[in-house]
């Protein structure tokens, strides 16, 4: 009988301790909780006497904010990272347990963006990560081709964003960085915005979102 009782005070305790060991797996240091800081960066153009925004001439319909197809404004990375998913942000980090998303409203100059090998928002007290979005423009260009040496040198049609991504662990150290360029397709290029502005919108948060599921299989390649 005592042993009996033995064997299943043992079993209890063994259950009794499951969850905790459970809690402690979620606590794993391998897995932190991190936050993503999201950016746009670009030239400061309030000095500048030709431009008022990237492609946007002083004077010109593409530097009126008034305009949803201005450049001004559809070349705003700012405006355009805010339209991308937190969920699909968070997929960045896969190796996080959680992901905080963070939004600036305002655009970071874009050489400090460059160079940056520290978090653009300052310390953080744990896990971090800076994703800018910079450089954007759309392309709309013949579809036939023009000769082997004009397809080579031409730029392909569709969006073309670059993202900057720095991930820094809890001391503030840059553990995995990249600089990626590419090109989502858009399914309504320049020449029908016009038509319907609200479908060009849309058409190109298609196209941002497509540019960040390009940006996540990149960065899961190059981290096996």
């Amino acid at each position: 009988m005592k042993l009996r009782l033995g064997a299943l005070a043992l079993a209890l305790g063994l259950i009794a301790q499951a969850p905790a060991a459970q809690a402690g797996n979620a606590q794993d240091p391998r897995r932190p909780s991190c936050r993503l800081h999201l950016w746009g960066a670009q030239r400061d153009f309030t000095g500048n006497a030709r431009l008022a925004g990237p492609a946007a001439p002083r004077g010109s319909p593409d530097a009126d904010r008034a305009n949803v197809l201005a450049n001004i404004n559809l070349l705003d990375p700012v405006q355009r990272a805010g339209d991308l998913d937190d969920a699909a942000l968070a997929a960045l980090l896969p190796q996080a347990a959680s992901t905080q998303i963070v939004r600036h409203p305002q655009a970071v100059e874009i050489g400090r963006a460059n160079t940056a090998r520290t978090p653009l928002q300052g310390p953080e007290a744990g896990c971090s990560a800076d994703v800018v979005v910079t450089e954007l423009y759309d392309i709309e260009g013949p579809t036939d081709s023009l000769g082997l040496l004009p397809d080579l040198v031409r730029a392909p049609n569709g969006w073309h964003v670059t993202y900057l991504f720095r991930q820094f662990d809890a001391s503030g150290r840059l553990v995995r960085s990249g600089k990626e360029s590419m090109v989502a397709p858009l399914r309504l290029l320049r020449s029908d915005w016009p038509r319907d502005p609200r479908a060009a919108l849309a058409a190109i948060d298609e196209a941002m979102d497509a540019s960040l599921a390009i940006l996540r299989r990149r960065l899961r390649g190059r981290s096996r």
